[in-house]
C-alpha cells in the first residue's frame, strides 16, 4: 500500500515522454479533485512565489471503497514544506474557498498502475 498524498507531496505527472513535478496543495471534496501547483512555485524558504496566480492543475480522483486513487499520478517523488498560512491566503486570493488541506485522513493515493508511466509504457 502506498502512502497517502498530503499537502506538500511532490508528484510526477507525465505528458507524452515528459514528466513534470507538481506539489499537492488542496482537496475539493465536492468535485472530487486535488489541486496542484508547479514545484518551482515554492521558494527555498517554503514561501509561495509572489507571481503565483492560480492552481495549475486540478486532477480528478476515483473512490474505491475507503481509498481514493488519482489515476494520472503514478509516482510520488518526495515532499516539500509549504507555509500553510501563505497557502490559505493564496487559495482565498484565487477564489478557491471550498477546499481543504490534503491530509492522510483523506486517504488519497497515487495510481499503482505503472503502465501509465510514459517511460514504462514506452518500454513495453
Amino acid at each position: 500500500m502506498t502512502m497517502p498524498l498530503v499537502n506538500g507531496s511532490v508528484v510526477k505527472i507525465w505528458t507524452g515522454s515528459r514528466g513534470n513535478d507538481y506539489v499537492v496543495v488542496a482537496v475539493n471534496r465536492s468535485t472530487k479533485k486535488i489541486g496542484l501547483i508547479k514545484h518551482t512555485c515554492i521558494n527555498q524558504d517554503n514561501s509561495l512565489r509572489a507571481g503565483l496566480g492560480k492552481v495549475h492543475k486540478w486532477l480528478n480522483y476515483e473512490e474505491f471503497g475507503v481509498q481514493k486513487i488519482v489515476p494520472r499520478v503514478t509516482r510520488v517523488v518526495g515532499t516539500r514544506s509549504v507555509d500553510n498560512q501563505q497557502l490559505r491566503e493564496f487559495l482565498v486570493r484565487v477564489g478557491e474557498t471550498n477546499v481543504v488541506a490534503a491530509s492522510p485522513a483523506h486517504n488519497i493515493v497515487a495510481n499503482v498502475d505503472t503502465a501509465q508511466d510514459a517511460r514504462t509504457a514506452a518500454a513495453l
